[in-house]
């Protein structure tokens, strides 16, 4: 398990309102907007926890009524037959599903915060076009379904040398999205900290608290989940 959460938000307030002397009045009065709806909506997805838990039990039990201890008899095969990188890709691929499912608690907060910054005016296309891949990445995150794991876990039962075509298509696929929502994260938040000024200051704080307080309330779902999952799929304790 690689331990990743999707938010996965990089905040780096080095030159945060390094540049708001002379930045235009419009980039000023916009940042101000939005870093304050993006601090709202780390507060939103913190508060879904509950219901980011109740998702998760879901597909944990819809797992358990498909296929249960599916990959059991694997882990008694002899010395050999059993390729480890194989398994860990399937565990890869059952905490990505995780992720998705804490994001799909949160999807209905998109909108709203898409809405209130793609309104807003900006005095470059640079500007803009980082403000539209910071909400692209997010709406491509957000728009994943779980994988089929029972299938590729009835895959790896059958051949367990060969990792599932549909687990390393997931995986890269879910991968690629969450590295695409890190980068886009990180570049709007650097470009709101270039117009920001003091008084922003406790916002961008806040941030920070978000993301950290994110962390703390997730990881440990994940992680209690991730456990359960897969012994319901057959992994020894």
């Amino acid at each position: 398990m690689r331990g990743k959460l999707c938010l996965a938000i990089t905040v780096t307030l080095f030159g945060v309102w390094s540049g708001s002397a002379a930045a235009a009045p419009v980039d000023v009065a916009s940042e101000h907007f939005a870093v304050r709806a993006f601090d709202r909506y780390l507060r939103g997805r913190i508060a879904d926890v509950p219901a980011a838990r109740q998702l998760e039990n879901a597909f944990v039990a819809s797992i358990s009524a498909n296929c249960p201890g599916v990959l059991t008899p694997i882990f008694s095969l002899p010395a050999g037959s059993l390729k480890p990188s194989t398994v860990l890709a399937l565990i890869e691929e059952v905490g990505s599903d995780l992720d998705v499912e804490i994001n799909a608690a949160s999807r209905g907060r998109l909108p709203r915060m898409t809405k209130a910054l793609s309104r807003l005016p900006w005095s470059s296309k640079s500007t803009k076009t980082t403000v539209t891949r910071f909400l692209e990445a997010q709406h491509s995150l957000f728009s994943l379904a779980p994988s089929d794991l029972c299938a590729d876990a009835d895959a790896l039962a059958a051949n367990p040398k060969a990792t599932p075509p549909g687990t390393l298509q997931w995986v890269a696929t879910e991968g690629n999205a969450s590295r695409a929502t890190t980068a886009g994260n990180t570049a709007f938040v650097k470009m709101l900290g270039s117009f920001a000024d003091a008084s922003d200051a406790p916002v961008f704080k806040d941030i920070v608290a978000q993301s950290k307080r994110f962390v703390t309330a997730y990881k440990p779902l994940i992680k209690a989940e991730a456990t359960k999952l897969l012994a319901t799929l057959g992994f020894p304790p």
